[in-house]
Order: structure tokens, then C-alpha cells, then sequence
């Protein structure tokens, strides 16, 4: 894999979706010419479908240490990519019934392969801007069923991402659409959730995820 110390162009990779890939022209940040063909050659090969595609394109991003892997991130970190589903974001309801299916058949950690997400923008950059405008929007169309925003949010998912937001929810006792969840006040009865010790790291400690920078980031 080339170094990236040497010529250096945009690198053109976006999130559109779990998995999903497109083709774009603006970069905020350059990497060496060499990788960045390797990369668009990936994404140009229609051939493949785009979950296919994605990992293959993870894999060389890993291999040129663009990306990394972070152990024990915890969801209270994690919003969804504004691209995510073709920039539909999360489905509130979705997230909760994600959470009725994990409760239902167990927690498992290390079957968390999609964990993929972005570092956010700098702060004070428009492009940050945007990334929290639209998971507030979101959120505050949502009924109650997403936890708000903290501030302690570092990376944009494009996998994992209603997983990720069912634990922020529970973490802040979200009222639920689900009733299997639900105590008495119809919220998030997290004491139902925490008796699978699995689903309890899950909310306390966190999970491995595939981080990418921000430089590869377009939105």
C-alpha cells in the first residue's frame, strides 16, 4: 500500500446508507494519488453491489492505516451519518423495534461487524454544523423515542446505526414504541434489558467500531 506521505489528492468516498458507496467530487482532505485511484476503482466497479464494495474499500483503508479500529466506544458517542440511508437517517420506530429483536434473542458484541462510522467535522466548520442539524431534526420529530443531543457525540454511523441509537435511548429512558420494553410509565425499562450481561456491555461499555476520518468524509 502506498505511503501516504506522497502525492496527495481528494480521496472521493461517501457514506449513502449501511454499506452503501458514491461516487463524489468534493474532498475536504487529500491522500495519496495511488490510493485514492485504488479506492475509485472500488467504487466505480458496478459489477459488485455496494455492501461488497464497502468492505473491500474498508479493507484497504485499514491497510493504509487511514482507518481504525476503536474498542469500548459507547453509543452515547455514536449519531447517525447524514447520508445514512440514502439520507434518510434513522427510523425512530425502527430503532426500537431493533431493540424489542436484541432483547428477544440476546446481546452478542462481537456479531456487531457493521460498527462503521466517521469522525464528526471540526468544530465551528458549517459542515459540523449540518451533521447536528440533521440528527436534531430528526430527534425532535421522533416523539420521544430518540435521546437527545449531549455534546459528548464524536462519529456519524453508517453501520450499527439503530443499534447505536436504541442504547441511547435506553441509556436515557426514552419512552417506547414497543411494550415488551416498557414499564409501567411506557418507557424504556432498562432493568429488563440488563439482565443479559451481554446487552448490559453493550449500554455501559460499549462495542468495537471501524472509525474513518473526517478527510474521507464529503457531506
Amino acid at each position: 500500500m502506498p505511503s501516504l506521505s506522497a502525492s496527495r489528492v481528494a480521496l472521493p468516498l461517501t457514506p449513502s446508507g449501511v454499506g452503501a458507496i458514491a461516487n463524489t467530487t468534493a474532498m475536504a482532505a487529500v491522500y495519496d494519488a495511488a490510493l485514492v485511484q485504488q479506492v475509485q476503482a472500488y467504487i466505480d466497479d458496478r459489477s459488485k453491489g455496494p455492501i461488497t464494495r464497502f468492505k473491500e474499500i474498508c479493507v484497504v483503508l485499514a491497510e493504509a492505516k487511514v482507518s481504525y479500529t476503536l474498542p469500548g466506544v459507547k453509543a452515547t458517542k455514536i449519531l447517525p451519518h447524514p447520508l445514512n440511508r440514502g439520507g434518510l437517517g434513522i427510523n425512530p420506530y425502527d430503532v426500537h423495534r431493533n431493540g424489542k429483536r436484541l432483547k428477544t434473542v440476546g446481546g452478542d458484541r462481537r456479531q456487531l461487524h457493521g460498527a462503521f462510522a466517521f469522525e464528526f467535522a471540526p468544530h465551528g466548520s458549517s459542515m459540523r454544523e449540518a451533521q447536528i442539524t440533521f440528527n436534531a431534526k430528526i430527534i425532535d420529530n421522533a416523539d420521544g423515542l430518540l435521546a437527545p443531543i449531549t455534546g459528548e457525540e464524536r462519529f456519524l454511523s453508517v453501520g450499527c446505526g439503530h443499534t447505536a441509537a436504541f442504547c441511547r435511548a435506553a441509556l436515557h429512558g426514552c419512552v417506547t414504541s414497543e411494550p415488551e420494553l416498557a414499564d409501567n410509565s411506557n418507557h424504556i425499562d432498562i432493568v429488563k434489558l440488563v439482565v443479559d450481561k451481554e446487552i448490559a456491555g453493550m449500554l455501559h461499555e460499549g462495542w468495537s467500531w471501524t472509525i474513518s476520518p473526517h478527510a474521507c468524509d464529503t457531506t
